[in-house]
């Protein structure tokens, strides 16, 4: 007689009996066998030689430090756009010192009878570049806003259905200079010399060559038109609305850099888009301007100084909840020259295109509204940015250094929510994608993309800004090479995860580091362990401050939890990893049950403990589904099941079934990602990865399982951290280590010059 089996077979949330099978074969079983043994150093997993600017490489660990960090721009980082725009919203709003947060802005409002208002003002303020030195801007706006708004009915007595037009010129003209490294209040001097405000204009030829090293001076002009529809008005204390548009903005910017004594780079951007976007918000607004008496007449002195400081306190009395999200595309074209400022020629012909050569501009429109589809599809599209290249090259003296043109889509969302003065919170996504045509115009490069950003902040001062303030960034990348004939090729995985505080404990500080190394620390095991070569010395950055002693005996006075250490004033950390194409095979292809071992080897705590006994108890078949013996697994893991649900403890089998389930999907979701060519398998692990995968799991948690399945060899890892303790005794860090340098070769290098050039200038560079 055939004995009665009960076996099960565990997909999602619900369990069947079935009979024993035998288990194919077709790849080796990651459960059998002896564990996995990683190569030890001399050499190292990587191989990779010691460059020589870099100190000795520990033994222990596979990490390459680099004695000082370079400058931006120098380094082979795939992340340096992220990296700078982080930086740019870390510290936007933050308190980081007393006299960068004075500005002296004097700006004024002039309406146009009832459809619009024209703009202008001046301001300058300091801003603080990653590597602690300030810079000096002075700026210039002058903005008009045509706009017509008709209420169609009204959705309530006091809340209005209303139909909006509007049209915008805005143009600005920064003059962005470096500083030097030391305390903001130290430069309040220069700050309040206001007879330098420098301009860009006049334009003339000796001011271009007298540009210091890092200055930089900006033109943005920006043409959009909008129509929006939506309601909204107040209802009590608060302002309720919610709106949607479409808008189709223009830019156009020229910016001058001066690179180095030798070198000053102009750079002609044009940029336009359409997009729709929609979402609604609650305002609370407190009326705290009336209290304070600043409706009451006066002189225009008096009038204009309590509008500037209304308008400053209003922003941290206000109380708001909103989301929004937007959907859009556009195309962009660059072209960029290098000039000599010591070669009065060149400056001669950069200062006659300055003041009112601007059919550059016009042509470059033309190309971006040249035809309704990309025109990246058209290859002769291009032929007017060829007859721009030489028609400036003539003018200029000097061949271009670069031209090119993107086609690209955005989409995402944004969440907000304030409470005045005390905190605040944000998080965005954001979903894109790019086709950039360089320098070879046959070849493109195909890039995806998908982040994720959340900020929260604590006690927002009028005046002085947010006191504490912690960012986290992720973000996933790829790209693929398109030669002349379409054929992705080339691939290239990118994962970067940044995080930022401003007035935390060294304890954060230290979460950070972690927070990598629960990544690193799984680098090439594929389920079987964990590799301490590929993790980063956190000790040695940031140590874990002495635990107190222990209280006497009798004592039941117990330490709130472990201390936090030393607060510091700002610190600011960036993680990049890259697959490169072998790598991206090894992870594609790696085994089902593998797959699934990595997954389990990515949890902690009781979870890991449960899935390892299902393996244990079982095992895998080709689809990723888990197949065991569940009573056995219940009287193993939980013998008295009425005690949980007395107790309200959530049913560990239970348990087992959803992690059960997310392995499945997402060897599901890698095996669908195989299909196709490069540029759809780059796209597709771009969405696993950023949690559009079946499995739900997003960023790190997938991460945690891919960086398992390459072999550390084929990975390039790249971490650095600047530190601004102001703690006695504690010196900063300005520090950044490598994982297999070597393998940032010319195709990743290249693919991260390009991003570099389209990607949205920070503030503070060109």
């Amino acid at each position: 007689m055939i004995p009665f089996c009960r076996r099960w077979l565990l997909s999602g949330a619900v369990a069947l009996a079935v009979c024993p099978f035998p288990v194919l074969a077709a790849e080796p079983s990651a459960f059998e066998g002896s564990p996995l043994v990683l190569p030890q150093a001399e050499p190292s997993v990587a191989g990779a030689p010691v460059p020589e600017a870099s100190q000795p490489r520990d033994p222990d660990s596979d990490w390459e430090l680099e004695q000082a960090a370079p400058q931006p721009g120098t380094a082979p980082s795939p992340s340096e756009p992220e990296q700078q725009q982080f930086w740019d919203r870390l510290q936007a709003k933050a308190f980081d010192d007393l006299c960068r947060n004075i500005k002296l802005p004097i700006n004024q409002d002039i309406g146009l009878s009832d459809f619009g208002n024209l703009k202008v003002g001046v301001s300058r303020s300091l801003a603080r570049y990653p590597d602690k030195r300030l810079a000096l801007i002075d700026r210039v706006d002058l903005g008009v806003s045509l706009g017509y708004t008709q209420k169609v009915l009204d959705a309530t007595a006091e809340i209005p259905f209303f139909v909006r037009v509007e049209g915008r010129a805005e143009g600005k003209a920064y003059v962005i200079r470096p500083l030097g490294a030391g305390p903001s209040c130290g430069e309040l001097k220069r700050l309040l010399k206001v007879w330098e405000f420098k301009t860009v204009v006049p334009v003339k030829p000796e001011r271009l060559s007298a540009m210091a090293v890092g200055e930089v001076w900006k033109l943005p002009l920006v043409l959009s038109g909008s129509v929006s529809a939506g309601v909204g008005g107040p209802a009590g204390p608060v302002n309720v609305g919610v709106s949607f548009g479409y808008s189709q903005p223009e830019t156009a910017s020229v910016t001058v850099y001066r690179l180095s004594e030798s070198a000053v780079r102009l750079r002609i951007r044009i940029d336009h888009a359409k997009i729709w976007s929609g979402g609604g918000q609650v305002v609370l607004n407190v009326p705290f301007q009336q209290y304070m008496g600043l409706d009451d007449g006066g002189s225009f002195l008096e009038k204009q100084t309590d509008r500037l400081a209304w308008g400053q306190i209003r922003r941290y009395l206000e109380g708001a909840f909103g989301f929004s999200a937007y959907r859009g595309g556009g195309r962009k074209a660059l072209i960029e020259f290098v000039l000599d400022p010591r070669q009065p020629e060149h400056m001669e012909s950069l200062a006659r295109f300055l003041k009112g050569d601007l059919d550059a501009l016009f042509l470059l429109n033309r190309i971006a509204l040249a035809t309704a589809r990309p025109f990246l599809q058209e290859k002769s599209k291009l032929d007017d940015l060829k007859r721009l290249e030489e028609k400036y090259s003539e003018k200029l003296g000097v061949e271009p250094a670069y031209s090119g043109a993107d086609d690209y889509t955005r989409k995402g969302r944004r969440f907000n929510v304030q409470v005045p003065i005390i905190l605040g919170a944000e998080s965005t996504k954001s979903w894109d994608y790019d086709r950039i045509v360089g320098e070879e115009k046959d070849v493109e490069l195909q890039m995806n993309q998908a982040s994720r950003h959340r900020s929260g902040h604590f006690l927002n001062v009028p005046f002085l800004g947010q006191i504490t303030k912690h960012d986290t960034q992720v973000t996933v990348q790829s790209f693929a090479k398109v030669d002349g004939k379409g054929f992705p090729d080339t691939p290239t995985l990118v994962f970067i995860r940044q995080e930022g505080f401003v007035r935390h404990s060294s304890r954060q500080a230290r979460e950070m580091v972690d927070s990598v190394n629960d990544i690193m620390r799984l680098a090439g095991t594929r389920g079987q362990g964990t590799n301490e070569r590929t993790v980063l010395p956190a000790d040695k950055l940031f140590p874990l401050p002495p635990e107190p002693p222990a209280p006497p005996p009798g004592d039941e006075t117990a330490p709130a939890g472990p201390p936090t250490g030393p607060t510091y004033r700002s610190v600011v950390t960036a993680f990049t990893l890259a697959f490169d194409q072998k790598a991206l095979t090894e992870v594609l292809w790696a085994p089902a049950d593998v797959v699934v071992r990595a997954f389990v080897n990515s949890l902690s705590g009781e979870e890991r403990e449960h899935m390892e006994k299902a393996l244990a108890l079982g095992s895998v078949r080709p689809d990723g589904t888990v197949d065991y013996d569940y009573h056995k697994l219940r009287r193993e893991i939980d013998p008295f099941p009425d005690q949980d649900r007395e107790s309200g403890r959530k049913d560990p089998m239970q348990t087992i079934s959803e992690l059960a389930r997310q392995a499945a999907l997402l060897v599901r979701d890698l095996a669908e990602a195989r299909s196709g060519d490069w540029g759809q398998r780059c796209r597709a692990l771009v969405d696993v990865v950023s949690g559009k995968g079946r499995s739900g799991l997003v960023y790190d948690a997938v991460m945690k399982v891919l960086v398992q399945l390459a072999a550390p060899a084929d990975l390039y890892g790249d971490f650095s951290v600047r530190t601004d303790k102001r703690e006695k005794g504690e010196t900063d860090l300005n520090a950044r280590y490598f994982l297999n340098k070597a393998n940032a070769d010319s195709g990743l290098s290249e693919a991260a010059k390009l991003k570099e050039r389209f990607a949205e200038p920070s503030l503070l560079n060109d």
